[in-house]
């Protein structure tokens, strides 16, 4: 998959194209859907799959102090995205100038003139356009003026709702890991790059590599979680930590791995973690030895379940 920000960016592509349009955030089931129709129909007509998407998320810049936490930054949603045979992933760097753009311009000048599309696909509850002022049934029209075909997917349901990003973001805060997992189709997961910390869980025999987030990212529950650990290559098993250190009187929420049978320098290095399961709340111990003493059972109890 090659993938491309900007338009500015995007030379010549030769051929006609199949676009899968949205933002995607969390790359969910419904996402997968889209996404796969886009990449099936694309081989049907001999054409270029393209998935287009923005970046940041619109609301970022239209609403930069009310817009939702995120679940998926540049480099998980490329990975994820990348997994389905996608030819082509451009990031449109969305701008107030951008958003001005009419329904009718952004299909003349992006979908047309740039990406020369004979098909796009959308979910049923797409908008697009100046204001939002665009819709499926304005695609489909035209569509039908300008000779490209549209096809608008009904949404995805669980458990008798519509699968949405708000929705999973929910599930995260609210801990409820397996069933966030059974909407997005994959385990939750949490990418970042590895930075120093205290050298506090050294200190008690479990060394952690603490990865720092992009700051718009939804964070799970306060909490240890059984999950794994991916990087160089490698899958390993881990237990994660999420939130401060009440035991040591810190109050900054931080994102920590305990990777099993492992002890190696993994600073600088990106790190993407899935969250199997939660295995307890935070809690606040009396002593530096107790503390490591619910490390040791956690670790036990993420390699059963791991197992």
């Amino acid at each position: 998959m090659e993938t491309i920000i900007g338009l500015e960016s995007l030379g010549d592509l030769k051929g006609d194209t199949v676009v899968a349009l949205g933002f995607f955030d969390g790359v969910h089931r419904g996402h997968k859907k889209t996404i796969m129709t886009c990449v099936t129909d694309a081989k049907t007509l001999g054409a270029k799959s393209v998935v287009l998407t923005f970046l940041p998320h619109p609301e970022a810049v239209l609403s930069p102090n009310e817009h939702p936490p995120i679940l998926t930054d540049f480099d998980s949603k490329e990975r994820l995205i990348s997994e389905l045979g996608v030819d082509l992933l451009l990031f449109i760097q969305f701008t107030l100038k951008f958003s001005k753009l009419t329904p009718e311009e952004f299909v003349d000048e992006v979908l047309l003139k740039r990406l020369s599309a004979v098909e796009v696909i959308v979910g049923d509850g797409f908008r697009f356009g100046h204001k939002a002022r665009g819709d499926a049934l304005l695609l489909k029209r035209l569509g039908e003026e300008k000779g490209f075909k549209v096809k608008a997917l009904p949404l995805e349901n669980f458990e008798g709702k519509p699968i949405s990003s708000t929705r999973i973001r929910k599930l995260l805060m609210d801990g409820e890991i397996e069933r966030a997992g059974k909407i997005l189709g994959r385990y939750p997961s949490l990418s970042g790059t590895v930075v120093s910390g205290f050298g506090r869980g050294r200190s008690m025999g479990y060394s952690t590599a603490n990865v720092e987030l992009a700051e718009e990212i939804q964070l799970p529950q306060d909490g240890v979680y059984a999950g794994t650990a991916h990087f160089d290559g490698r899958s390993m098993k881990c237990v994660i930590n999420i939130g401060s250190s009440p035991t040591f009187g810190l109050q900054d929420r931080r994102i920590e791995a305990y990777i099993l049978d492992f002890d190696s320098d993994l600073y600088d290095k990106k790190i993407y973690l899935d969250l199997f399961a939660k295995l307890r709340s935070q809690e606040k111990f009396s002593s530096k030895e107790e503390l490591a003493r619910q490390i040791e059972r956690d670790v036990r109890k993420a390699a059963s379940l791991l197992a």
